[in-house]
């Protein structure tokens, strides 16, 4: 069953504007026109004082209770004293003055409160064995208000988790993101990308014949693939920093300690010469040509 609650406004128990209060909260309770007009009659007239201004939590489930089938007086008086409990279920009044607010007379309020103080075994609960208050020093106890109490601030809570949960998928699906899908122009554009990230950066790394060709073109000692391999191995970096101009890099190894071939004559390689990896590549080409 639904734990669902409405709210009794405090004013409701006498004061300025409680008729209006009243009806609200009997309406959303369900209750007859003819008993919210009975009730309004009972309690529109009764001042309240500032500190007993507020809400008193009300769970619908009272409507399927046996405090609900109780005479009217008695149904009165039990919701006028929901209304008036503080936070502790301390109903801190005489039975004069609690006959006062909820506008019955005295003799029934002794007997509504007598028989909240009887045994029940068709309540909801079976604590005190069904019995709703207890005589306390200034007033009466509620048996069941911390339970109830405890039951709403849980009702609370989840509402609250619910709503900061639908706030932070609203704020999340708001986002929307585009989807890259894997169609021709957009490996266009990844390669267009990549080609333009190569040139903001300034630096293309050379091949093999292009380091061979400039270091003969220097006449330098430089060996092309220890050169290419040197770099390779190590990310192109010169130093901590990335490779900007590989030419410049060939120029300092012709005086290096990287630099071991003493003359360009050592260096000088066939025209015809070819790296291994150029040769696995034609190699490869070559079978690929012959179907094998």
């Amino acid at each position: 069953m639904s734990l669902s609650a409405v709210y009794i406004p405090s004013a409701a128990v006498g004061g300025d504007g409680a008729g209006t209060a009243l009806i609200g909260t009997g309406q959303k309770l369900g209750l007859s026109k003819k008993f919210i007009f009975f009730l309004q009659s009972k309690l529109c007239d009764v001042t309240v004082t500032p500190s007993m201004t507020g809400y008193a939590k009300l769970f619908t489930r009272i409507l399927d209770s046996t405090i609900w089938r109780e005479d009217d007086k008695t149904r009165i008086l039990w919701i006028t004293m929901l209304a008036l409990a503080n936070q502790d279920g301390i109903v801190l009044c005489t039975i004069p003055g609690l006959a006062d607010r909820a506008r019955i007379s005295l003799p029934e309020c002794e007997a509504a409160l007598a028989r909240f103080q009887l045994p029940d075994k068709y309540s909801w609960s079976q604590e005190k064995e069904g019995r709703r208050v207890e005589v306390v020093e200034g007033g009466w106890f509620l048996i069941n208000h911390a339970k109830y109490r405890a039951m709403m601030s849980a009702d609370e809570q989840r509402e609250k988790t619910r709503l900061r949960v639908q706030r932070w998928r609203q704020k999340n699906t708001s986002q929307t993101v585009t989807p890259v899908t894997g169609n021709e122009s957009n490996d266009i554009a990844d390669t267009k990308a990549k080609a333009d990230t190569k040139a903001i950066k300034g630096f293309v790394r050379p091949t093999f014949q292009e380091v061979r060709n400039y270091c003969l073109e220097r006449r330098n000692s430089v060996n092309p693939q220890k050169w290419l391999d040197h770099y390779t191995s190590n990310g192109w970096k010169v130093g901590r920093n990335s490779m900007k101009d590989w030419k410049a890099t060939v120029r300092k190894w012709e005086t290096s300690e990287f630099n071991s071939r003493p003359s360009y004559q050592e260096n000088a390689l066939p025209l015809d010469y070819e790296s291994p990896s150029e040769k696995r590549s034609r190699e490869l080409g070559a079978r690929k040509a012959a179907g094998l």
